[in-house]
């Protein structure tokens, strides 16, 4: 069963952002970080724990207020540019793709 975790960073940096890459990548999770201090991460380890995400963003700095949230996406809506080009950025079928599907 896949899993879904909403993660806010107040003043995240470009560091900041490149290390949470990192994590996801070696976690092979998926994710989505076209908002400014704002992550949408989703896997299907059962050990990854909102703890655990929190921790991470922490350890590259204590001053910033984090939020991590696990959540079962019941419903969602999304609006912004439904670029069809390659590589355009396309959130509703991002949340459709990788989000949605369990």
């Amino acid at each position: 069963m896949k899993r879904r975790f909403v993660v806010g960073i107040d003043g995240e940096t470009p560091e900041d952002a490149a290390k949470i890459r990192e994590y996801v990548r070696e976690k092979k999770m998926g994710w989505h970080h076209w908002f400014p201090n704002l992550w949408l991460l989703t896997t299907r380890n059962k050990s990854i724990t909102a703890a655990d995400i929190r921790k991470l963003v922490r350890s590259s700095t204590e001053d910033k207020h984090v939020i991590v949230l696990e959540v079962d996406a019941v419903t969602w809506a999304t609006f912004g540019p439904n670029s069809q080009e390659e590589g355009g950025k396309n959130l509703s079928r991002w949340i459709r793709e990788t989000w949605d599907t369990d």
